[in-house]
């Protein structure tokens, strides 16, 4: 028998999905990364970016995407690029709840807190994914310049998404991120499903653990919070076997905001439930997952047939 309480295992965010995948800030910190691909939330500087206050709304100043030109060295052929895009926003991050429940008797607020803390870190990488795919809470309050993956008209459909083997599909997916010309590296957001069939058949391998990558070095997603819907939530079990149809997106390089995190208990004697000896605490962050706006496609995958015709 153990003498005290039992030390629990620290929560984090699932061993796999878009937090461990994507590039990461927390707290309005800047991180390499995020220069190499030209993602600047606003014309600021690093010190001045730490301290804005971004889950009030920032904008993306993406650097262009692709262009350039080819010109006769005697200059008699050909031009130049100079055009610039144009930032994207406001966008308006999203806050993630999490919830707990605990007997007055034995829980102190300490004990409150922490365990609101442990369920948020364990729910947040979910709820992002869903958010980042259907823009849920972005559509409910009018954040339109809000970037998500089923925005309707936003996405190029591939094969006029019509359903196409997987093996078809990643192909797809790779040939739309070079067509649509953005220099930063690809990303491609599927269900685990759809992510499990491509491993299996070694077009997905793990670059590191919880990160994955096909043969091309494009980094693929698999997110446990993406429903695999088409855009504009298309339906995606198109058939009569369950699971499949689903949807799986190209976009380029993908940046993820984590804001701070707090906590709100109610009123000690208002959020008790007297009948059970119950009260309620939770825990909040603000988050945000983008990209340039570059790359944006989108493909219907049949999950029972591996090669289709290109254009079939």
């Amino acid at each position: 028998m153990v003498a005290g309480g039992l030390k629990l295992v620290e929560a984090g965010d699932p061993q796999y999905g878009l937090i461990r995948t994507a590039f990461t800030a927390a707290n309005g910190d800047t991180t390499p990364a995020e220069y190499w691909a030209g993602y600047t939330p606003g014309a600021i500087s690093p010190e001045q970016r730490s301290a804005t206050r971004w889950p009030t709304g920032f904008y993306i100043e993406p650097d262009p995407c692709g262009g350039g030109t080819a010109i006769d060295p005697c200059g008699n052929v050909g031009g130049t690029d100079e055009s610039l895009p144009e930032p994207i926003g406001p966008i308006v991050p999203v806050v993630v709840e999490a919830s707990v429940t605990c007997s007055t008797f034995s829980s102190s607020h300490d004990q409150m807190e922490a365990q609101a803390y442990r369920k948020l870190a364990s729910v947040r990488s979910f709820q992002l994914e869903r958010e980042f795919w259907s823009g849920t809470a972005a559509i409910a309050a009018s954040h339109t310049d809000n970037q998500w993956l089923t925005k309707a008209g936003a996405a190029h459909g591939i094969e006029n998404n019509a359903p196409v083997g997987y093996v078809t599909a990643l192909a797809e997916l790779e040939q739309a991120i070079a067509d649509e010309s953005s220099w930063a590296v690809g990303f491609i957001h599927a269900m685990p499903r759809t992510v499990a069939l491509w491993s299996q058949n070694g077009m997905v391998t793990e670059r590191r653990p919880g990160v994955f990558q096909t043969l091309l070095g494009t980094f693929v997603v698999a997110g446990r919070g993406y429903p695999g819907t088409g855009p504009g939530e298309a339906a995606s079990h198109l058939g009569p076997l369950g699971g499949q149809y689903a949807y799986a997106y190209a976009t380029s390089q993908v940046f993820v905001y984590l804001g701070s995190t707090w906590t709100a208990f109610d009123d000690p004697v208002l959020s008790v439930d007297a009948s059970v000896n119950n009260r309620l605490g939770r825990a909040y962050q603000a988050v945000s997952a983008n990209w340039d706006g570059c790359v944006h496609a989108s493909v219907l995958v049949d999950h029972a047939t591996a090669l289709s015709a290109i254009g079939s």
